[in-house]
């Protein structure tokens, strides 16, 4: 077994790419959306961005066809586990369009909910959230890079329970070059803090701090299990390969006794569903080692039970 020291000094060794082109092509997509898209956008009605989607989505998947065939060649080794008659080739297509979908959404994300536009049928399992916060010890919310988690965050905060983020300054910018990296990212990264909301920068001095606050004081976290915000990783098997997985709110549970419960968000602004599912069981165990060992596998096994279910709705089969 690979311990979660071993695990944490090969992540933070990781060195950066050791040399970027000046511009690429996704600095050049990049670009558009927050500058002239953006403002263009901010021009519309919110509900004419549905029009839009019609137009960018053909587009998208003509530019798209290699990141397109990156998703299916995530998708082989999983193929037997996907729902009936669902083919790599038609999730990739809808894939692309779900991102689509997502980034015109975010640039009119605040007059979506003030117009009165993010149509949710009601939040499935509210109960189980509800009861766990009964035990005054806050709640975990485990969950995935959905293209609907973003919206899933502010209709749960609508119903009284805002979650925190966890979120990264410099998250991964795969096919950036210099001028992406250093001019883009930062802005994009501020443009998604009102999209985002409620939220404590992992490279913050006290991020565990809040994050023991709000869950001290009764709140709720929202934790992703494929994220990157954390210090100490554990390697697992996970869709038809392995993955490193973040542990470090694990040894929060561990000290705190807060519970966790699987997060599952679905669809976009027109037909958002979102699931909270009840509590996993907590194993006790003498040491963080041991809790790691008993209490990941089965929040492993559910969160990759969610994306195969639902894989075009997963962001992560790669970096777009």
């Amino acid at each position: 077994m690979v311990t979660n020291s071993q695990i944490e000094r090969n992540v933070i060794a990781s060195p950066p790419p050791k040399s970027r082109p000046l511009f690429t092509v996704k600095d050049a997509l990049w670009l558009v959306y927050l500058y002239p898209l953006r403002f263009f956008v901010g021009c519309l009605p919110a509900q004419l961005v549905p029009r839009l989607e019609r137009l960018m989505v053909p587009l998208f998947l003509l530019i798209g066809s290699r990141q397109r065939r990156g998703v299916e060649a995530k998708l082989a080794p999983v193929a037997q586990r996907l729902p009936p008659g669902r083919t790599p080739r038609e999730i990739s297509r809808a894939y692309m369009r779900n991102a689509v979908v997502r980034a015109l959404e975010d640039l009119v994300f605040e007059r979506l909910f003030r117009g009165g536009h993010v149509h949710c049928d009601g939040i499935e399992g509210l109960n189980h959230l509800e009861e766990a916060l009964s035990a005054g010890r806050g709640a975990i919310l485990l969950s995935v890079h959905s293209f609907a988690g973003r919206l899933a965050k502010h209709q749960l905060a609508r119903s009284g329970h805002s979650a925190m983020s966890i979120r990264s300054q410099s998250p991964q910018a795969g096919g950036m070059g210099r001028f992406g990296h250093r001019v883009l990212q930062p802005r994009y990264v501020k443009f998604l803090e009102p999209v985002i909301g409620d939220e404590v920068y992992a490279q913050s001095p006290d991020c565990s701090l809040q994050i023991l606050r709000r869950l001290r004081a009764g709140g709720v976290v929202n934790v992703h299990l494929d994220g990157n915000t954390s210090r100490t990783f554990r390697e697992v098997p996970f869709l038809g390969g392995t993955a490193l997985l973040p542990v470090g709110f694990l040894d929060i549970v561990r000290l705190s006794g807060t519970p966790v419960l699987p997060l599952l968000c679905l669809g976009n602004s027109r037909n958002l569903r979102i699931c909270v599912g009840p509590a996993f069981d907590r194993v006790p165990a003498e040491n963080s080692d041991e809790f790691i060992d008993a209490n990941l596998p089965p929040m492993a096994r559910k969160m990759e039970a969610d994306i195969l279910a639902h894989p075009e709705q997963w962001e992560l089969w790669i970096k777009l």
